[in-house]
């Protein structure tokens, strides 16, 4: 299962004047911050999500594409809600999840001599394919510094940071809760001789249905299989169960995985 996911977030940091009433996959992540009515560069929020998800093997699209999101009356109608039209966004940018959410920071004084601010993030993880939501969840950070602009955007770290590991550990049960996939495996580099060690490693997995070899030409191979779990987890049963024969994986994009062999 590929899980692209679209996270959009509008984010703000507030005074103290201000009370304020969340393969590869494909990840879009915008997240704005304000400070009153300026513009937060390079926002905190969207800055600790996105290497979260960097690091747990999801590709993040350039905010830049989805600059035109924030600005769109789509966005606040998606945060209020409206669940068709955040699968017609997610459809737009072919995402398979669409997170949307909000933050919002204010100042709680000084503290031993440092400007202190408490901040809340919330946000809802919808599926592009039936609308159905898959993390709807908020939490709280704090941050101090020397300006309560920048313990607003530590703030609103604190909390990203918590709501990022939660993003992952849904992603992760959503896949797993996943119905049986069809998969292509190819992998390069690879002799003749050497199918059959291959195959019969793929042959002990045990969430593995059918496996079927395609085609092979001079030093390439191609399988259709059958497997009961998440792509990522295949690709990495096959990479601990083919050490032998020096494969690493070269990519996986939807229902597909390529392999190479390196001797």
């Amino acid at each position: 299962m590929r899980i692209a996911t679209l996270l959009i977030f509008t984010t703000l940091l507030m005074s103290t004047t201000i009370h304020a009433d969340t393969t590869n996959p494909t990840i879009i992540v915008a997240i704005p911050e304000y400070h009153i009515s300026h513009t937060v560069p390079d926002p905190a929020g969207e800055t600790e999500i996105v290497k979260i998800l960097i690091e747990h093997g999801y590709s993040v699209v350039d905010k830049k594409i989805t600059a035109q999101i924030k600005e769109n009356d789509k966005f606040r109608a998606i945060l209020q809600g409206n669940k068709k039209l955040a699968v017609e966004i997610g459809l737009q940018f072919n995402a398979d999840v669409l997170i949307v959410g909000e933050a919002f920071s204010e100042s709680r004084g000084q503290i031993s001599g440092f400007q202190s601010c408490r901040a809340r993030l919330e946000l809802k993880a919808i599926s592009t394919k039936n609308g159905k939501i898959i993390l709807s969840d908020s939490d709280y950070g704090s941050g101090a510094d020397t300006t309560e602009f920048i313990a607003g955007k530590k703030a609103i770290q604190s909390a990203a940071r918590k709501l990022g590991r939660k993003i992952v550990s849904a992603f992760s049960l959503y896949e797993n809760k996943i119905s049986t996939s069809k998969y292509t495996i190819s992998i390069t580099g690879i002799k003749f001789e050497d199918l059959t060690d291959f195959e019969k490693g793929i042959d002990t997995i045990s969430k593995v249905k059918s496996n079927s070899l395609l085609f092979f030409e001079q030093d390439k191979a191609s399988y259709n299989m059958i497997y009961e779990g998440p792509v990522r987890e295949l690709a990495r049963k096959i990479l601990q169960l083919n050490k032998s024969l020096g494969i690493s994986l070269s990519h996986f994009a939807g229902n597909q995985v390529v392999f190479t062999v390196n001797k």
